[in-house]
């Protein structure tokens, strides 16, 4: 396949050059040669497009410890944070104390060699909770719980989207708590036999895979991409159900990889460059590859998928079909519902 070049053909939107998430890098060993100089550039490069295309705001979070108390009673929830070492396949990492800025969301980066033609792999944390307390009356303690769980919820979802959560019993008492995004991890291919093009400024030949094309799809996947519980509610099998595709393509049949995690092959929007929205359309750098010599970039087809998981985007969805149908240049600014 020959090397595509995408060109911004006409202006149609620019979208404001600060998201509200701020994507900080965190590499798992600074010391690692993967990492030259170029590829942090291009990897800050990715992170930095990725995060003003989403204007979802976080809460600074610097809590792990919830208790509500309520006549006597308490109930306490112990929060710990964990993710993917991105140097093994099979650890991880807990933190059972943390401290996020307001709109922070930390990715732990790494290298090593990886299976087949896997280029890269990236996804959100996890979390856990220990619960604890005391009762003095059934009816005191069921309120110290519905407590803890309202002070739980409102800070580890950082007023975001939903990531996952924990449930069950606790004394008899039953409890739901809810955690958003704060700690992910993703890790490249380091085998010698992958060729990179580190630069960002220049395509990739024909014998390159494009490491901003890969940064920016496994950070889409930090965010949720594929896997978080805002993602698989609204899959059934190759059908998605959320309503900003649906308006976008017209469908929410077979636009799903048969893997579940993925856009569907084939499938275009209009790629996002350097803020501006263009005339050009390209697959979704969510589809599940991506072809040697090529570059792909961020499309409105890629947001709305983020959209229907809950995060703020610009341009949001529909707007972007209205400004290929005016075909004019507009300064799109962050709106709030």
């Amino acid at each position: 396949m020959r090397k595509s070049v995408l060109i911004p053909l006409v202006l149609m939107g620019t979208l404001r050059m600060a998201g509200a998430i701020s994507i900080t890098i965190d590499y798992s060993n600074p010391s690692d040669s993967f990492f030259t100089a170029q590829a942090q550039a291009t990897l800050a490069k990715a992170a930095a497009d990725v995060s003003f295309a989403i204007t979802t705001s976080l809460s600074a979070l610097n809590q792990d410890v919830y208790t509500g108390s309520v006549g006597g009673s308490t109930a306490t929830a112990d929060w710990r944070l964990t993710y993917k070492n991105p140097y093994s396949a099979t650890a991880t990492v807990t933190q059972n104390t943390f401290s996020f800025a307001q709109d922070e969301v930390v990715v732990k980066v790494g290298s090593r060699s990886l299976s087949g033609s896997t280029l890269g792999q990236g996804g959100p944390g996890g979390g856990g909770a220990s619960l604890s307390g005391g009762s003095a009356s059934s009816e005191s303690f069921a309120a110290s719980v519905d407590a803890m769980e309202l002070a739980s919820n409102a800070g580890m979802l950082r007023g975001g989207p939903t990531l996952s959560g924990i449930s069950g019993s606790f004394g008899p008492e039953t409890y739901e708590l809810s955690y958003g995004y704060s700690l992910s991890s993703l890790v490249f291919n380091s085998d010698p036999s992958t060729f990179w093009n580190f630069s960002y400024n220049d395509l990739p030949t024909t014998s390159q895979s494009d490491f901003y094309s890969v940064a920016v799809h496994e950070l889409l996947h930090a965010l949720g991409f594929g896997s978080a519980g805002t993602w698989t509610e609204k899959v059934s099998g190759t059908d998605w159900s959320g309503a900003a595709v649906n308006a976008l393509l017209g469908t929410g049949t077979d636009v799903v990889d048969a893997g579940g995690a993925h856009v569907a092959t084939g499938l275009q929007g209009f790629a996002i460059i350097d803020g501006v929205v263009t005339a050009t359309k390209q697959d979704a750098v969510m589809s599940p590859s991506i072809t040697q010599g090529t570059r792909k970039y961020i499309t409105d087809l890629d947001l709305a998928f983020l959209s229907d998981m809950g995060w703020e985007v610009v341009p949001e969805p529909s707007t972007s079909i209205l400004l290929l149908s005016a075909g004019g240049l507009l300064l799109l600014g962050r709106r709030r519902s």
